[in-house]
């Protein structure tokens, strides 16, 4: 059950029993920070993997008002509290992830990765107590499967020899390990194709 906690300036923080969702003493020093390390110039969409208090997630809606934000979370009363608090935000959506609508989500998720191809942005702080869940969702996010990335690669007229052995398996996740074996067998590899690895690669 999350308990809320006033700091020094009167910001409410979310706890999960002694742990805190997001920084208590300086969660908009927390949230700059972590937008720092990003670059979304260009972006229109962006994946955001737990709310934790909501400040993160306030912040990148102020400095890229035109972006589109989905955030996804395990925690239903956080996303529950902020879904009211960001409700006239048409441009903020929500999503709690469980055991019994966890494959609706899960798809819908899907979809939005591939249809989209946003910048993901996994908020850590907020992951007290599901720390494995969350790093199990961003390994499945980020390790996009081949068959995936040929169909994008075809969309964009790309040319790419797709007989190397690195892209025969369909269900071969490609990480940047096997992806840096895979370039020597591409005959284009301009910016379309490195935005395709935007998330690995950062």
């Amino acid at each position: 059950m999350i308990q809320f906690i006033e700091n020094k300036d009167k910001n409410l923080i979310p706890f999960i029993g002694s742990k805190s969702l997001c920084s208590f003493k300086r969660p908009l020093s927390e949230a700059m920070a972590w937008l720092k390390s990003y670059n979304l110039k260009g972006q229109t969409d962006v994946c955001i993997l737990g709310a934790g208090g909501g400040y993160h997630i306030k912040y990148l809606s102020l400095r890229y008002p035109s972006v589109n934000i989905r955030v996804y979370g395990f925690n239903y009363e956080a996303i529950e509290l902020l879904e009211e608090k960001f409700k006239n935000q048409g441009k903020i959506k929500l999503y709690h992830i469980d055991s019994l609508t966890g494959l609706s989500s899960l798809q819908d998720l899907q979809s939005f990765i591939v249809e989209k191809m946003p910048v993901i942005m996994p908020f850590r702080p907020s992951w007290q107590n599901n720390e494995e869940k969350y790093s199990n969702l961003l390994i499945k996010i980020t390790q996009r499967e081949v068959s995936v990335l040929k169909s994008n690669w075809h969309s964009m007229n790309v040319d790419i020899n797709f007989s190397c052995n690195h892209l025969e398996e369909e269900k071969n996740f490609l990480t940047l390990k096997n992806l840096l074996q895979a370039s020597d067998s591409l005959s284009t590899f301009d910016e379309k194709v490195l935005h395709l690895f935007d998330e690995i690669i950062r």
